[in-house]
């Protein structure tokens, strides 16, 4: 009875320990997707100022909007099947490639194409870091740090975008926020590797936390 009661009594836990450092990264995370809600209008301000019509840039910006929702939508089909960190990796190259993509090219239909891959990989980055917020011991207070650091961005971002615009009204919306999602994602990817493996490492499934697997 003793043996019984003892082999069922504390089933493991799946949560994520969280300390500060992978509260960082976790925030950096969610920065792509929440802060380009708050960017989109610099975009089309930015499409106007290479000669588009405002309604067909506004319809661009829209674009990747609509593929980040899409991506979110679909996220969760795939963020515990495969290993996070690499689908990071990726949705990190997919949204810069798409950011710096649109600036090469001229064309609407393929600006529209390389923003709807942007969203893509920003979506895909926001899946991630929501799907490891919750799996943490103290999901409120990194979700509340992710929320301040979108916020603080999304402030930088724009008086960067500003300053930027005064020699490049065209391009400067894209540059920047490429090489934000560029260089600041990258830098967390490989200096902060070990806290990213941490935070994104995927939680058991149920029928396993539930003591089915040894």
């Amino acid at each position: 009875m003793h043996e019984a009661s003892t082999s069922n009594a504390a089933p493991p836990t799946t949560a994520i320990a969280t300390g500060w450092g992978t509260i960082f990264v976790l925030a950096l995370l969610t920065n792509p997707g929440a802060v380009i809600g708050a960017l989109a209008p610099t975009f089309v301000d930015a499409f106007v100022a290479r000669g588009m019509a405002v309604d067909n840039a506004a319809r661009l910006g829209a674009a990747e909007l609509f593929s980040i929702a899409v991506t979110l939508l679909f996220a969760p089909l795939v963020v515990n099947r495969w290993d996070r960190r690499i689908l990071a990796f990726c949705a990190v190259i997919i949204g810069t490639a798409g950011q710096f993509g649109s600036v090469l090219v001229d064309d609407p239909i393929t600006i529209g194409a390389f923003r709807m891959l942007a969203g893509a990989g920003e979506g895909a980055v926001y899946a991630l870091a929501v799907a490891a917020i919750s799996s943490t011991d103290t999901p409120d207070r990194t979700f509340s740090v992710s929320v301040a650091s979108n916020l603080i961005t999304t402030t930088i971002l724009l008086a960067m975008i500003v300053w930027f615009a005064k020699g490049s009204p065209a391009s400067a919306a894209m540059i920047v926020t490429g090489i934000f999602v560029a260089d600041i994602q990258f830098w967390f990817l490989g200096y902060r590797a070990r806290q990213l493996g941490k935070a994104l490492h995927p939680p058991r499934r149920r029928h396993q936390v539930a003591g089915a697997f040894p």
